[in-house]
């Protein structure tokens, strides 16, 4: 019998296991899908695992997202570790720079990633197709008029997007650096999960 590909040294290597959680309750449920994405990139070694909200939960607050996994890791007795990794997905919508700092600080404190799109998810989908960063700010926010863009380019079918992640990577990072740990201006760092997940 052929040795696994995950053999080492008579061991075999632990997956690295992504839990996400989103603040949203569908659109993001529809692009991590496990099956679609894992399938199309072909991941080795990796699980992505969103964590399911209770039925009728469509509260979108930050820090109820932050709730939602403190009560997932209780519940499964899990710890955040190098093979563990808990990632929180959200929108810059109308939090304000304050009240995210504050979400940052404590997901930093709780060793969760966050991941934030101003104005919201829809950019990032966007930037699958565009490079918007020479866009006029009122092109994009507020929220609606990404979405109207990601349903103009891509008849909300998530599958289109995958061929085109590189693509968007590019694109996003065209942004700049943020000096806040999420943008405080139209941009997205959902780019740093997908590279890392995708690499």
């Amino acid at each position: 019998m052929a040795p696994s590909r995950y053999a080492r040294k008579s061991k075999i290597k632990e997956p690295i296991k992504y839990y996400l959680a989103f603040e949203g309750s569908r659109t993001e449920f529809h692009y991590f899908n496990p099956l679609n994405f894992a399938s199309h990139f072909r991941l080795e070694n990796i699980e992505m695992i969103p964590i399911q909200r209770e039925d009728g939960d469509t509260i979108s607050n930050p820090a109820h997202v932050i709730g939602i996994v403190d009560r997932f890791k209780k519940t499964n007795k899990l710890k955040t570790s190098e093979t563990n990794k808990f990632s929180i997905i959200i929108d810059y919508d109308n939090w304000g720079n304050n009240k995210l700092a504050k979400i940052s600080s404590e997901c930093h404190q709780k060793k969760y990633f966050l991941y934030v799109s101003n104005p919201c998810i829809e950019l990032w989908f966007v930037l699958h197709k565009k490079d918007v960063c020479s866009f006029d700010k009122s092109e994009l926010n507020p929220c609606r008029k990404c979405k109207q863009l990601f349903a103009k380019f891509f008849d909300g079918d998530y599958n289109k997007l995958y061929p085109l992640t590189k693509q968007a990577i590019e694109n996003a990072k065209q942004f700049g650096n943020f000096r806040e740990p999420f943008p405080t201006d139209i941009g997205t760092n959902v780019y740093k999960l997908i590279e890392e997940i995708t690499k």
